[in-house]
């Protein structure tokens, strides 16, 4: 398939206003031209191009809503819960994967040209622990915030994730939606 391309004419010489108001139109104009891209393409037709949408991977509609989730206990990398419906919970338990910075893998980062390294251990109660950050200047502890509680409503989308549950299989539901982070004590 072929797409039209614009061909944009040479820029406008010459120092009069006229010349730099055609030349910055061009250049908007230039920067403003229609793609293709991730989750639409370009279709030439008879009567033009057209735009088309392009359903996620293995159809169905454009995105995936989140589902609401029971928290029930939390481990170093994933959550436990159950669906929640708005009044009770449901069906059996599941497991979400954090996002990635909140999980205890995070053993190392670089933030701004700096080093950090991570360590673990007991926090307050057995859903929340402390991590301690060192870099070359400091140390600092930290705690997730807000805390995570028995009954957080969580919200996941499915997802590939790198995480596996205790028994070693895959889980495919990504926490979303919420801004919980390491934050200093």
């Amino acid at each position: 398939m072929k797409i039209c391309r614009t061909l944009w004419p040479k820029p406008v010489t010459g120092i009069s206003p006229l010349a730099a108001w055609l030349n910055t139109s061009r250049r908007a104009q230039q920067g403003s031209t229609l793609q293709p891209g991730p989750g639409y393409r370009l279709k030439e037709t008879a009567s033009g191009v057209r735009l088309e949408i392009l359903p996620q991977a293995g159809g169905g509609r454009g995105s995936t809503p989140a589902n609401e989730y029971y928290l029930e206990s939390v481990q170093d990398d994933y959550l436990t819960v159950q669906a929640w419906d708005g009044h009770q919970t449901s069906g059996p338990v599941l497991y979400i994967a954090k996002p990635p910075k909140l999980r205890t893998s995070l053993i190392t980062a670089i933030i701004y040209g700096v080093v950090h390294h991570y360590t673990y251990s007991a926090g307050p109660d057995q859903f929340n622990l402390l991590r301690t950050n060192t870099w070359p200047q400091g140390t600092e502890t930290e705690l997730v915030t807000p805390a995570w509680l028995m009954g957080d409503i969580i919200y996941a989308i499915p997802a590939n994730t790198s995480i596996k549950d205790a028994g070693g299989n895959p889980i495919s539901l990504l926490m979303v939606g919420e801004a919980r982070q390491w934050a200093s004590l």
